[in-house]
């Protein structure tokens, strides 16, 4: 990459290695005042607000599970990870833990197309997080779930 000027804008980066289940290891830096091979822009605010990141590709020391943390803040990021919104702001936390719980990591190493099929390197496709079974709730829904349940 070659500078767009001599200023430089460094941004924080995080690297798909250093990401934890519920936290960042470590937090590099970046100069975004250059010309990328691929040029990014950002019009879906991926790099800021509130949001949960996923690792694109879950390694063995993950148990081949999903690793995701909550973040707020500007974080750049290269493609070995996933940015998720939700609609609803206040439920990225509880998304968060559920998605990096084990239940939904059986689930979802059962179900992947990906994951555990003999692979080097499993990859988490995007249709797959969002096909995730999560059901929207509300209050006639729950009624209707706990009226099943008893049935």
């Amino acid at each position: 990459a070659t500078p767009k000027s001599d200023k430089k804008i460094l941004k924080e980066l995080i690297e798909a290695n250093y990401l934890r289940k519920f936290y960042i290891e470590k937090i590099n830096t970046i100069n975004t005042n250059q010309v990328f091979e691929r040029e990014r822009v950002d019009k879906e605010n991926l790099f800021s607000g509130s949001r949960i990141l996923v690792k694109r590709m879950p390694s063995v020391k993950d148990n081949l599970k999903l690793t995701t943390v909550f973040v707020e803040k500007e974080l750049y990021f290269k493609e070995q990870i996933i940015s998720l919104k939700l609609n609803h702001q206040n439920l990225h936390k509880t998304f968060s833990s559920l998605l990096n719980s084990s239940l939904i990591g059986y689930y979802f190493n059962h179900t992947s197309a990906q994951t555990n099929k003999g692979k080097k390197k499993p990859s988490i496709r995007h249709q797959e997080l969002i096909n995730l079974p999560f059901t929207r709730l509300s209050k006639n829904n729950i009624k209707k779930q706990i009226g099943r349940a008893h049935v």
